[in-house]
């Protein structure tokens, strides 16, 4: 396990090759055989910890692109499931008026009832109807 103090940088790792291949290509001094299997060799690591930070870093930006796409995902549900409940809320103040003018149409309608009901028991409380004919 790596430890916080020990983290690496692709261009700490960059710097540090660039640096080593200048300082090879042009020593102070001549190199011997161990300084340049240890140059060598130096590079070698360094090149593959940077294969291994490239590794990882492209997996970090997969699971980066996969959690915007699911968070896109969750923000496009939730759009439209407020789209849903706001069509639904307006549906039910629509149906809600409807209502209202319904239950008012039918209160005009049952005085109206009342009105003609009310007239009938007066006439029928006058008498028989008056009729002009033999019967």
């Amino acid at each position: 396990p790596v430890q916080r103090g020990n983290w690496v940088t692709l261009s700490q790792v960059d710097t540090n090759l660039a640096r080593l291949h200048r300082l090879s290509a042009n020593p102070s001094q001549p190199l011997d055989a161990a300084q340049v299997s240890a140059v060598s060799e130096i590079c070698g690591n360094l090149m593959r910890l940077r294969n291994v930070l490239e590794e990882e870093r492209a997996r970090f930006q997969g699971g980066v692109l996969q959690m915007r796409q699911k968070l896109t995902s969750a923000v496009q549900q939730s759009k439209r499931m407020s789209r849903t409940i706001i069509d639904v809320s307006e549906e039910a103040e629509r149906k809600e008026e409807r209502a209202g003018m319904l239950e008012q149409r039918l209160g005009q309608v049952l005085e109206m009832l009342e009105e003609a009901n009310a007239g009938r028991e007066g006439a029928s409380k006058a008498g028989p109807p008056v009729t002009n004919g033999p019967f």
